[in-house]
């Protein structure tokens, strides 16, 4: 009797711990599953946002495109691919800058989407895009933009439209944009040189940065002797500064005629000195 109702204590127990263990995995189960449902809601309301905004900003630039507002569609375009980037994006954006009159910018994206749909697998585009690509390439404008062997290689910069040109592409010819173009070439030390260059479509066009002259310093302006120090002239009262009036006694108080007088004694002494020592010597005595 003992041994039976010890092997019915064992077996009462060991089906108590398995019905714990039991309903700790199922709440361990259960907050894993809340924890990963949790942030569910949210990522519905972040993550398609920008995918929701790229699509309505492409429908919008399609509808342009059809309405011949190219410069429009482009922009469209162009802030849907920052979005959320796609191969269909960039061959709608490349023949808008095709219509635009753009060719460079459109042969670039054409390449773009090549590469993409290479990447991304769709065959189908990327025969479209390099096909497109080809087509344009015999008909681009090419700038090519040389410096001066003179000029300091340190801290020169050449910039093309406000853009900076990279010394890699320095006399390498560059496919770009029919239209008009400021050069500006800036370097430490030395005068800037700016140039207004014309791209013709279909044409090459060569412009050469000459040497840069040095900066010539600008001469210091002269310091107003009557400003003072917060940068007013004194006000003129009428009446000479005190630092300037005669002194009693002093050469400037005497008159003009004393002045004649002294001179002409001079002279005399010079031509006769017995007839001025006399008079000297007297008025010491006295």
């Amino acid at each position: 009797m003992a041994k039976r109702e010890m092997d019915a204590t064992n077996r009462n127990g060991s089906r108590a711990r398995s019905r714990s263990t039991l309903c700790v995995r199922a709440l361990l189960v259960l907050v894993a599953c809340l924890a990963w449902l949790a942030p569910l809601p949210l990522r519905a309301q972040q993550v398609p946002q920008p995918k929701v905004a790229a699509e309505a900003l492409f429908n919008e630039g399609q509808k342009l495109l059809f309405e011949r507002d190219y410069e429009a569609a482009c922009r469209r375009f162009e802030q849907s691919q920052s979005l959320d980037p796609g191969v269909g994006t960039l061959l709608y954006l490349g023949e808008c800058y095709e219509r635009l009159g753009r060719p460079a910018s459109a042969w670039a994206t054409y390449r773009e989407a090549e590469s993409s749909a290479r990447a991304a697998g769709q065959w189908d585009r990327n025969r479209v895009a390099h096909d497109r690509a080809m087509r344009l390439e015999p008909t681009l404008s090419k700038l090519t933009v040389s410096v001066a062997a003179q000029n300091p290689r340190e801290g020169l910069e050449v910039t093309l439209n406000g853009k900076l040109l990279d010394a890699a592409l320095y006399g390498n010819p560059v496919p770009i944009d029919p239209g008009r173009y400021e050069l500006v070439a800036r370097a430490l030390g030395r005068t800037p040189w700016s140039s207004t260059i014309e791209v013709a479509p279909g044409q090459g066009r060569a412009v050469e940065v000459p040497v840069l002259q040095p900066a010539k310093a600008e001469p210091l302006a002269a310091a107003d002797p009557y400003a003072s120090s917060s940068g007013a002239a004194p006000a003129d009262t009428g009446s000479a500064p005190a630092s300037s009036s005669p002194r009693a006694g002093s050469r400037r108080s005497r008159p003009a005629s004393c002045w004649g007088w002294s001179l002409r004694a001079r002279m005399t002494r010079r031509r006769s000195p017995a007839r001025t020592v006399a008079p000297i010597q007297a008025g010491r005595k006295t």
